[in-house]
């Protein structure tokens, strides 16, 4: 095969090891390739062996030369430690979708020239940190749909990471700290709970632009997490679990943040929360980073179904709300207006019943005062009159005395009739 450099065996259900060279004489023939002598092909760059039946590829150190290599949809179960130690031109390497559960931590020792590695699809529990520490030329890793349980990786030049689909329940804080280049993070459909207090360690600047964490099951965001995170322009959080507003200082440190995707998670609309209100203006606020005409309100009832900005910023309804509230307003001061007014005509009422039975009560001493005084001035009067009546008699005696003196005799007498019985008393 000298001078070969593209070469493409894809879709032979049966292959499953590489032919010396020779025979077959067409490529729908091959059952197997193999190395069979060291450099089988100097020439050969790129390879296309996807949906075979390949179990390994200890043939690929028969390919110095090889800069990609497609093997994606075949059995290939283990990569053996060094056993790319030969591939030192590869550039790409695409193993998707294949059987792979373990990866020994030197397993690509000797590509450090690679820039593109798919490892999507298989069986992947974990990835030892330092897999690809000395892989300065990395930039774009698929790990995704594989049950990996915590992720971190120290890869100094890697732009994208993909490991969307897997089973990462935790995030170590200042998990970025090792991919100081990392653009894009991809942890969507993750049984994720919650983020770490850092994603970048204090004093550590991420260049993250993107970061997806839709589909996962985060139910709040801690104000610290995305600390550091200058250069974020797009952070996904649809499909997650958040009821309430997200604090606004959780965005505190992101200064060019454009969009902020949100949809389709159970928030309540509570239009009259302080937190709720400030996280709208900042939705809203230039650059405009979420359409809230697309988010939908789960509770309380009366927003229900509703799209936050028909529930909180719709002007017809503000209107009416604010039109409710000015007729409660209005009734309260009614209600205030009548109970005032019914206690003052209470205190009113009290007050003239008790000025009544005093004026009766004055009256009363009034007119008994004129009764006592007309008594007495009758009384007065009566003496008088019986003193008049007793000065006249003894005048009339008198004049008759003059005349008889008989009269007189029987005046003493009867005068001293008194005095004798007075002295009989005593």
């Amino acid at each position: 095969m000298a001078g070969l450099t593209h070469l493409v065996v894809s879709g032979n259900p049966d292959l499953t090891y590489f032919l010396p060279p020779g025979a077959p004489d067409t490529v729908e023939q091959l059952t197997q390739l193999t190395n069979g002598t060291p450099s089988w092909s100097s020439s050969l760059q790129v390879l296309e062996a996807e949906g075979c039946a390949l179990q390994d590829v200890s043939f690929l150190a028969a390919l110095p030369n090889l800069t990609e290599a497609r093997l994606r949809g075949n059995r290939i179960s283990t990569l053996e430690p060094l056993g790319l130690l030969y591939n030192g031109a590869l550039l790409h390497l695409d193993m998707a979708d294949n059987k792979l559960e373990e990866l020994p931590a030197d397993a690509f020792t000797g590509t450090e020239r690679l820039k593109d590695l798919d490892l999507s699809g298989n069986r992947l529990g974990a990835i030892h940190p330092d897999t690809f520490a000395k892989h300065g030329a990395l930039r774009n890793l698929n790990v995704s749909r594989n049950p990996i349980v915590s992720l971190q990786l120290n890869a100094p030049a890697l732009r994208r990471l993909d490991a969307s689909h897997g089973a990462v329940q935790a995030l170590v804080d200042g998990v970025l700290d090792g991919t100081p280049e990392l653009r894009h993070l991809n942890l969507s459909n993750n049984p994720l709970p919650a983020l770490p207090d850092r994603l970048a360690s204090p004093g550590l600047e991420a260049a993250l632009h993107t970061l997806d964490l839709s589909l996962c099951r985060l139910t709040d965001l801690s104000v610290t997490s995305l600390d550091g995170l200058r250069t974020l322009q797009t952070i996904d959080l649809r499909g997650n679990r958040f009821t309430d507003p997200l604090k606004v200082d959780a965005f505190r440190e992101n200064d060019v943040l454009q969009n902020v995707e949100l949809d389709d998670n159970p928030w309540r609309c509570d239009c009259k929360s302080k937190d709720f209100r400030d996280f709208l203006e900042f939705l809203m606020s230039q650059p405009v980073k979420e359409d809230v005409t697309n988010l939908t309100c789960h509770s309380p009832e009366a927003a229900q179904g509703q799209t936050w900005y028909d529930a909180c910023l719709d002007p017809r309804k503000s209107s009416l709300a604010s039109m409710d509230t000015w007729m409660f307003v209005i009734i309260l001061a009614l209600c205030v207006a009548v109970v005032t007014a019914g206690v003052f005509s209470v205190r009113k009422l009290t007050r003239g019943k008790a000025q009544r039975r005093q004026l009766q009560q004055q009256q009363q001493e009034e007119e008994q005062r004129a009764c006592d005084q007309e008594a007495a001035r009758r009384r007065l009067h009566r003496r008088m009159q019986l003193d008049q009546q007793e000065q006249l008699r003894r005048q009339n005696l008198r004049k008759n005395i003059g005349q008889n003196p008989s009269i007189e005799n029987t005046l003493e007498m009867s005068e001293c009739k008194p005095m004798v019985a007075k002295h009989h008393q005593k």
